[in-house]
């Protein structure tokens, strides 16, 4: 039978000391992260998170250049309060939003299976991942200012560029690293030791309260809040506290455009590039990549 018993708090700190030693044992010799072979896969999936992410945004910004540009009644169409016509005098039916189409977001995950010692997994996938956030914040940031001076074909041109990450993938990324040709011996049995070694752990109840204290899980959940500020309605009612943004965002948007129809979409963008900022301050400042003192495995001693 399986109880939880107290320990005196010289047998505690002997317990914890031969708990300490048993597993410094276990861990493999970590090597160097600068020009590692798992870095630089991580920096490559962030390039490829970046492109990704910033050919769906610059999309939805130059959608009104491309249309006002290509409608023979563009001259006529300077006022905010006359819709986009095709070149048939009807409304244009644009697409409202496309959505990014790639294999790197899905197959990325199951890269880390294979390449991320869990020591260290946490903090390849934010390095991955991050990409994303920057790729949306860059492309808000100068998409509009380039289709303003250069013309909206040049927003394409210049994020074009990133489309060498394709190239890069093909060439850098493979399925383990006992196949990489480039790595290291002595990061190839790192990371390799460290897979056999990972455990699951025992049934915990789960620490709400303290879940609810931590400040990483709100950096979590903020910047997610932050990243679907993209999103339609039917998506934001489906998910849970990050997609709380598009159920509100047509409100708020559609508020700003009412009160003012010259420069409404001025402050949509600028609302938009403001959300998207706080999201990624808060979480830069307080996420992290270590395991949290409620998440950790509670000891259990048998009698």
């Amino acid at each position: 039978m399986a109880t939880k018993t107290e320990l005196s708090p010289t047998a505690r700190e002997s317990k914890n000391a031969q708990d300490m030693q048993v597993d410094e044992t276990l861990i493999p010799r970590k090597v160097p992260s600068l020009c590692s072979a798992r870095y630089g896969i991580a920096l490559v999936l962030h390039f490829c998170n970046f492109t990704t992410i910033a050919q769906n945004v610059i999309m939805n910004i130059t959608m009104v250049a491309m249309v006002n540009s290509t409608s023979p009644q563009s001259q006529l169409n300077d006022s905010s309060e006359v819709l986009p016509v095709d070149s048939f005098g009807g409304l244009s039916k644009a697409p409202k939003s496309l959505p990014a189409k790639s294999s790197i977001l899905g197959g990325q995950f199951a890269i880390w299976e294979k390449w991320g010692p869990p020591q260290e997994r946490s903090r390849l996938c934010s390095i991955a991942l991050s990409g994303m956030l920057l790729g949306c914040f860059t492309a808000i940031l100068i998409g509009g200012f380039i289709s303003e001076t250069l013309g909206w074909p040049f927003v394409f041109y210049i994020f074009g560029v990133g489309c060498v990450c394709c190239l890069l993938w093909f060439v850098v990324i493979y399925d383990d690293p006992v196949s990489y040709p480039w790595i290291s011996t002595s990061e190839k049995e790192y990371i390799i030791s460290s897979l056999k070694q990972q455990v699951g752990s025992s049934k915990q109840p789960l620490p709400i309260k303290a879940m609810l204290r931590s400040l990483p899980i709100w950096s979590i959940c903020l910047g997610c809040f932050s990243h679907q500020w993209y999103s339609s309605f039917l998506m934001g009612a489906s998910r849970g506290f990050s997609s709380i943004a598009p159920v509100i965002v047509p409100t708020v948007s559609g508020f700003l455009l009412s009160q003012d129809p010259e420069f409404g979409w001025r402050n949509v963008f600028f609302l938009l590039f403001a959300v998207n900022l706080l999201g990624l301050l808060f979480y830069l400042i307080f996420g992290e990549a270590d395991v949290q003192e409620w998440a950790k495995e509670r000891k259990l001693t048998r009698l």
